[in-house]
């Protein structure tokens, strides 16, 4: 499981070194190496939110599916931040993570 969660963090920190940089492979796909961070972090670790409904999750999948459209058809704001609105995705998961080791 600590594996996965490096794994997360190094592809978010490649997404957002090729957006303020030009890296070959990296810049071009920064949007899915985002969205790859994103989807692994959620499989590899368990948010601490007891409650039956988990918000941050919910919130993080509307916003997730939302850029994701947005990379494909023209949706005016969601378009132009898709990889912003993913960037922050990422920070709400991680936020919202149980950190402690079992």
């Amino acid at each position: 499981m600590f594996f996965g969660r490096v794994a997360a963090q190094l592809l978010a920190f490649a997404a957002i070194a090729g957006v303020f940089s030009e890296i070959p492979i990296v810049s071009e796909w920064a949007f899915w190496f985002m969205l790859a961070a994103y989807l692994l972090w959620l499989a590899v670790t368990h948010t601490h939110d007891t409650r039956p409904v988990r918000w941050w999750l919910m919130v993080t999948l509307l916003l997730t599916i939302g850029a994701v459209v947005g990379v494909f058809v023209y949706i005016p704001i969601l378009s132009a931040y898709a990889f912003w609105i993913m960037a922050a995705c990422y920070v709400i998961i991680v936020a919202s993570t149980d950190m402690v080791r079992h």
